[in-house]
């Protein structure tokens, strides 16, 4: 896999693990905002339950250990953002520092 082919699975897996799969802490609870979520009521049920693994949203983290994830079944993990300022925040940041051979 060449340079370019990675960085683009990085930005897809970010993709997935926000706009797809995003949780956002409101009320010192974590809630779905990922259309992928919003649009399964199975899914949506499921990622508030004690089953899935909640982690801190971390750009640098999910492109670098999670670049690999289920597409036809429930997430094992979902990532948690603070508040939706912090995830721009943390998002842009990671973008602006990735190379950008594309």
């Amino acid at each position: 896999m060449g340079a370019s082919e990675i960085e683009l699975k990085r930005l897809a897996s970010l993709y997935w693990f926000t706009i797809e799969f995003g949780m956002c802490q409101e009320g010192g609870k974590a809630k779905a905002y990922g259309a992928g979520i919003l649009s399964s009521v199975g899914e949506l049920a499921y990622c508030v339950t004690d089953k899935p693994k909640l982690y801190p949203l971390d750009p640098y983290e999910i492109a670098q250990n999670h670049l690999d994830f289920p597409i036809s079944s429930m997430q094992p993990h979902y990532f948690v953002a603070e508040s939706f300022q912090k995830a721009k925040t943390q998002i842009t940041n990671y973008c602006e520092n990735i190379s950008k051979p594309f």
